[in-house]
């Protein structure tokens, strides 16, 4: 089956939506080096298992790196399972037609809400790509929102969307839902123990951390520039942050 690794191609985020704790996040990535270069992908790529699923999310805007286009038409060149979560911002019409045909797992666009909990400014390009995009869909698309309803400036423009639910990214922020699994046995999520082989978030200095949660960087598993993936996978395991994740599983 391959891992699951969850890519954060810049750091920090250029947006600064509410549900997300980026605060946290600056101060605890330490490193100068804030995006991850094409090359620096390559070599890590070639050190995780055939038919991994690769998922470009992670802590930021995917495409405020200017190379994450390209490394999505690599990873899928080399018979990896794509997956996306995007705002947009970054993309431009030229660069989706490059991926558009791609056989993605999922394409999630995180759409701007009426009550402005996801930041993301609604500018002419920006309808222009969304309009596109919609009268050209990539494979399992996926419109979503975190707070009251689509924005107006755009819901007439969307077929259709759902509510994502804000949680609390087990305690690092004050508000969300807050999840209580003292007794939790498994990730819920692809990055433990769906997966055979594992997963993680890698950031762009090749650090790689527990999950989508651990932007404290407490759950630190090592570096995939200097190490492999076994040295990595045998760092695998749950947290305190799981007992608290709303993608817990107990018993």
């Amino acid at each position: 089956m391959g891992v699951f690794l969850e890519v954060s191609t810049s750091i920090p985020c250029v947006l600064n939506c509410h549900y997300c704790p980026q605060d946290v996040l600056k101060k605890t990535y330490k490193s100068d080096v804030k995006n991850l270069s094409y090359d620096n992908f390559i070599i890590i790529l070639k050190k995780i298992p055939p038919h991994s699923t690769i998922t470009w999310s992670g802590f930021n805007e995917p495409f405020q790196n200017p190379d994450t286009t390209d490394m999505i038409l690599y990873a899928h060149k080399m018979g990896h399972r794509v997956q996306l979560n995007t705002t947009l911002i970054g993309l431009s019409i030229e660069k989706y037609k490059k991926i558009k045909d791609i056989p993605f797992g999922f394409f999630g666009v995180h759409l701007p809400d009426s009550e402005g909990r996801t930041v993301v400014p609604i500018t002419s390009d920006y309808i222009e790509l969304l309009k596109f995009i919609v009268e050209n869909p990539p494979q399992k698309i996926n419109f979503n929102y975190h707070e009251g309803e689509v924005h107006p400036k755009i819901s007439h423009i969307i077929p259709h969307s759902h509510k994502l639910i804000i949680h609390n990214r087990s305690g690092l922020l004050n508000e969300g839902r807050k999840d209580d699994h003292p007794n939790v046995s498994k990730c819920g999520q692809q990055f433990q123990f769906t997966n055979s082989d594992g997963g993680c978030v890698l950031l762009p200095n090749g650090d790689c951390v527990t999950c989508c949660q651990s932007f404290n960087m407490e759950e630190y598993l090592g570096n995939l520039l200097t190490q492999s993936w076994d040295d990595i996978k045998k760092n695998i395991h749950l947290t305190n942050l799981c007992k608290a994740c709303r993608y817990a599983l107990e018993k």
